[in-house]
Order: structure tokens, then sequence, then C-alpha cells
């Protein structure tokens, strides 16, 4: 999920699957107006969970300059947070039109539009972000869509765009995983291996990622290493819904 926090927020839609980062066009701190300075602030002690003196803030920069669409961007967020989805919305809107090829408002506006079930306009606001030549963390984007389209759902177009992000960063975790799911339930399963393998030399194993590789390698017929992984799972996560279900696995 994902990215430093201080010139971007995460805002976190599908639990813990789907991470948007912002990550707004401004200026370096030294040449910043008063207006985005205030923006700023607010954004930071939103973040920091100061709702009300994010508020003002944001309030005295939009005062300040009424078109900087950092402030709108940063209104939509905190009014994501406060569950207000008709004014955060709208001040999404505000901020793109303003800005209307911000990568960053256009990833976290994705998010919150998929967050709502608006997936296809999602779907197409993070094609635009990956795609701006600007945004630098466009494997973001890419894997937000992927994690976005499966909610439709849209397995070949997730797998698109989970190979999109690989290809920009190739040691993404939520994109390993999800390519390991969906080679496993095609039938790819020496696929799924190879991407669970790539998972795990990245970051630790989960009960997820365990019990996946349970599963492929019971498919493949190595049961020593399913036996393998089904210890680790035990083992490492033994009050987890994951170890509770190893035992209604089918042995193929």
């Amino acid at each position: 999920m994902m990215a430093t926090l201080g010139r971007r927020m995460a805002v976190c839609v599908f639990a813990v699957l789907l991470c948007a980062c912002s990550s707004s066009n401004v200026k370096n701190d030294e040449h910043e107006t008063p207006a985005e300075i205030n923006a700023e602030l607010g954004l930071n002690y939103l973040r920091q969970g100061d709702i009300d003196i994010a508020i003002e803030k944001l309030k005295r920069a939009r005062e300040q300059d009424p078109n900087l669409a950092a402030t709108y961007h940063y209104y939509g967020l905190l009014y994501q947070r406060l569950s207000s989805w008709d004014l955060a919305d709208q001040n999404f809107k505000h901020a793109l039109a303003l800005a209307p090829h911000d990568a960053g408002i256009q990833n976290n506006y994705g998010a919150f539009l998929c967050d709502r079930g608006r997936y296809r306009e999602a779907e197409k606001l993070f094609l635009e972000a990956a795609q701006s030549p600007d945004y630098k963390d466009s494997y973001e984007a890419y894997e937000n869509a992927g994690l976005c389209v499966q909610r439709i759902p849209d397995r070949t177009k997730a797998a698109q765009y989970f190979r999109r992000a690989l290809e920009v960063n190739p040691v993404l975790p939520t994109s390993l995983f999800n390519m390991a799911q969906l080679s496993f339930d095609e039938g790819e399963y020496l696929k799924a291996r190879a991407f669970l393998q790539r998972y795990h030399a990245v970051v630790s194993p989960s009960p997820q990622t365990l019990l996946l590789a349970v599963r492929v390698e019971r498919a493949l017929g190595d049961t020593v290493a399913a036996e393998r992984f089904g210890r680790k799972l035990s083992t490492d996560f033994p009050q987890s819904e994951e170890a509770k279900k190893l035992d209604q696995l089918p042995s193929k």
C-alpha cells in the first residue's frame, strides 16, 4: 500500500487492500503562498485527526486563494473522513476542475469513487493518473485500478493492471499477491507459485499468502512443500481464520 506522508496522505479505502496516495503539485516550502501553507497545514492536521483545526486551516486557505486546487482536494479528503459523501464528491470535482491533470487528485478521487461503488468512473481516473508524465508513482494508480475493477468483478482487467503496476515496480506485495490469487483461480498453478515466491522475497508471509501457498502446492502435487507452508501457518498464526481453514482444504 505506500510512500512518505510529508506531501501526501494515504486514504485506505478497501480495508488493507487499497490505499490511494495523493501527491499535490505544490511549490517548495520557501516559495509557497500563504494559501498553500494553510492548505498543507490543514492536510497535516487532518492526518493527525485534529478535524476542527484542519477545517480552520482549509477555510483560511480558501479565503486567501479561492482557486487553489489543493484546498478543495484536502476538503474532499476531510469530508470523506467524516463520511459526508456529497460534500466530498463536490470538493473532489472542484479540485479536479481547477487542476484537471493533477495525478494526486485523480488518484484520490478515484479511490473515493471506487469506495462508493462507481467502479468504471474510478478506473478512468486511475488510468489518467497512471499515464500522467509528472506522476512518479504510477504503479500506485495501476494497482488501485486493479483492486477496483476486481470488485466489479473484471478479473481480466484486474490482472492487466496488476501486471502494469509490476512492470513499473516489480516488488509490490499487493499486486504480487493478487496476481498469485488470480493465477491460482485460473488454474495456472506454476504462475501462482512464482508470484508467491516473489511476494515472500519482498515481505514476510501472511496468513493469506501461506494458505494460498498450501493450496498451490497441493494443486501441483508437492505435498512436502504444502505441509511446510501449513506448519508455518499453524505455528506463526495459530489463531487466524486461515489456520482454522487448513483442515477444511481438499487434498488436491
